[in-house]
């Protein structure tokens, strides 16, 4: 399987994963929240966002991070609305990770990346050089970032070999970062969903509240008050 692959999860691959997820509020004051999600019969996959000021985390059954950036982090991650894509700038949000658990990886080896860099260092050598290169050096994007940059730094053929290979960025946003990503753009939303439902129905009490005390409609109940 190509890394591509391995490190770039689709959106219909996380949605997938949390059909069935259900949302609670477990505390909600301000920009102090912990929001939980998981589904109803199982813990498995079941994770949180926690907001204080200036920090968001989420953490769970998947790879835990924490972001840094303005005092409301929901306003920070906040993106489009329900049946929007799920789009956001993914090494833009890797630069605001301040914490991450042992076990999530905040960026992934990339091979086309590896490959791509060894094509472009080798774009003016011999043929005799190149040939070398496709035989040498390319392959060695399947032993990982350590393996494919020594074989990089360490090719040499007719004088030729890779100066400075070892500053390229051969590295993408992990997987289990990009699913994390995914995973706070639709608690978001989901929890806007939720508040402003809230909010209608709170409206809808209020209204109802005047019909009965005024027997009018609340504009009229504001003007007979006033």
């Amino acid at each position: 399987m190509g890394s591509l692959k391995k490190v770039r999860p689709t959106e219909a691959e996380f949605l997938g994963l949390v059909e069935g997820h259900r949302m609670t509020i477990v505390h909600d004051e301000g920009v102090h929240r912990h929001v939980r999600f998981a589904r109803p019969d199982s813990g498995f996959d079941a994770f949180s966002l926690t907001t204080w000021p200036g920090h968001l985390a989420i953490t769970g059954d998947w790879d835990d991070y924490v972001f840094a950036r303005t005092y409301d982090m929901f306003e920070f991650f906040r993106r489009g609305r329900a049946g929007d894509p799920l789009e956001f700038d993914r090494n833009y949000w890797s630069k605001k990770v301040v914490a991450i658990s042992r076990c999530g990886p905040l960026e992934e080896f990339d091979e086309e990346k590896f490959r791509r860099a060894a094509w472009e260092e080798a774009r003016h050598f011999p043929k005799e050089a190149r040939d070398r290169v496709a035989r040498e050096v390319v392959p060695a994007a399947e032993y990982g970032l350590e393996g494919a940059v020594r074989a990089a730094c360490e090719f040499q053929a007719g004088g030729r070999y890779f100066e400075s290979f070892h500053e390229n960025d051969l590295t993408v946003p992990s997987r289990a970062f990009v699913q994390a990503c995914f995973a706070i753009l639709w608690e978001i939303r989901l929890y806007d969903e939720a508040k402003a439902a809230e909010a209608a129905r709170k409206q809808r009490g209020v209204t109802g509240w005047l019909r009965r005390t005024w027997g009018k409609r609340p504009g009229a109940a504001r003007r007979a008050a006033g």
